[in-house]
């Protein structure tokens, strides 16, 4: 879970087309921030009413919060949370609703993600391979195997995710192969690591390699005798994502869903995954806000050294919580400001679904931006909040250290120190950003 993903890399723009883009993207997200989601093009397809689509699912969120620090003291799988989500229709939010979806635009949809990041972070990244395989068919051109995944979700089925392998591979290198024939049938084989949500899946993605070592993402049956689901991930944050280990042997997968990343046009997937990421530091940053106020209002101690006949009443523990809000208030905005560059992309589109290359670049640029913003204050804030109390607040039936292990956890995915220098070395040489985020041993 701790390592990057293994997208595939876009065909960069020129430098000068790069460059261009990067200097409007502050501009063009804020201008998209403030209008409505376009109605233009193909994913986004409709207009919906957010206040509507957010009613529909706040009260499955609600009940996600209200059991989501038993979970985190039992460690406890939230299989049923899954289950309420999917019940929701929740999976099907981003497919129109002629196809039996919620319509909801990117930007609504990322929004909804902060809201269910508040309620518990791990549901976020949990589907967060779901999504993106979502929206993978979104923007894939019209055939009936688009037509049928996007059938499968709207019917309920949830995707998972196993691409990351661990051990002494060459960077990028993917040893778990896919191979055979249409006559004896095609078989997938190898080990993943941080395999986050499959434990929950009806759907895999994994990531393969042919003999040739082209490359692609391959959806199987979790359910198949030869998927070995493991549930050993040790990490000491967002510990209910079921991001252990997925081993494979002779799994059976239909050729029309292996999904060749040479094969794809230009896209903004990358970009789509690290804002589900973002969302949920945002979601975070809710949560701290949410919590301080609470253990502030019941606290009855103060300090000899406080202002107040009670916390609540003491100007330096209000201001804590004013600071927390505003950093809350910071997260939320860098990630609705990033998320509406979706929905200008998807405005651009043509009749076939298709944009300029160059809005992905800007796109990734925005989300490489926004990515140090959140994390540095989403983490500052998980830590501030410890001021507004004495002992108490570390006690660890409150759980509210889960803050700062569920982001410090989160924000080492694609780390920022290189997220940062990418936007750096666009801007100062015009280099188009780097897209493919893999790990390996450098041979």
């Amino acid at each position: 879970m701790t390592q990057t993903q293994t997208e595939p890399t876009n065909a960069a723009a020129t430098a000068s087309a790069a460059a261009t883009a990067a200097a409007t993207a502050t501009a063009a997200a804020t201008t998209a921030s403030a209008a409505e989601p376009r109605s233009v093009g193909r994913p986004n397809s409709d207009v919906v009413d957010y206040a509507t689509l957010a009613a529909r699912f706040r009260p499955v969120f609600a009940r996600i919060a209200d059991t989501a620090v038993e979970r985190e003291r039992g460690r406890v799988l939230p299989h049923e949370p899954v289950a309420w989500l999917r019940e929701a229709g929740f999976g099907a939010v981003r497919i129109p609703v002629a196809d039996g979806g919620s319509g909801a635009s990117a930007s609504q949809f990322f929004e909804l993600l902060i809201e269910l990041g508040e309620a518990d972070s791990n549901l976020p990244q949990l589907l967060r391979a779901h999504f993106g395989m979502v929206e993978e068919r979104l923007n894939d051109l019209d055939s009936p195997v688009r037509d049928r995944w996007l059938r499968a979700v709207v019917d309920g089925a949830i995707i998972g995710n196993a691409v990351t392998e661990i051990g002494s591979g060459a960077l990028g290198a993917t040893a778990t192969t896919v191979s055979g024939d249409d006559e004896n049938g095609w078989f997938i084989s190898g080990t993943k690591h941080y395999s986050t949500g499959a434990i929950f899946a009806d759907y895999i993605a994994v990531g393969v390699a042919d003999d040739r070592g082209e490359r692609a993402f391959a959806l199987v049956s979790a359910r198949d005798a030869g998927v070995d689901l493991v549930d050993d991930w040790a990490g000491f944050g967002q510990r209910m994502t079921g991001s252990g280990t997925t081993v494979l042997e002779r799994v059976p997968v239909n050729p029309d869903d292996i999904f060749w990343y040479a094969d794809r046009a230009p896209n903004y997937m990358i970009a789509f995954y690290q804002t589900v990421l973002l969302a949920s530091l945002a979601g975070i940053g809710r949560a701290v806000v949410r919590d301080g106020i609470e253990f502030v209002r019941r606290r009855s101690r103060v300090f000899s050294h406080g202002s107040g006949a009670t916390a609540r009443e003491d100007p330096l523990v209000q201001q804590v919580i004013g600071q927390l809000s505003g950093a809350s208030f910071a997260a939320d905005s860098v990630v609705q400001a990033a998320a509406a560059q979706f929905d200008r992309a998807n405005g651009a589109r043509d009749a076939d679904g298709l944009a300029d290359a160059a809005l992905f670049d800007e796109l990734e640029i925005t989300v490489s931006r926004a990515h140090g913003t959140v994390v540095d204050t989403v983490l500052a804030a998980s830590t501030r909040l410890f001021e507004v109390g004495g002992a108490s607040s570390v006690d660890a039936a409150k759980t509210l250290d889960r803050h700062w292990r569920n982001a410090r956890t989160i924000s080492v995915h694609n780390p920022g120190i290189y997220k940062t220098r990418d936007v750096g070395d666009h801007l100062l040489n015009g280099s188009a950003p780097a897209y493919g985020w893999v790990v390996g041993v450098k041979k």
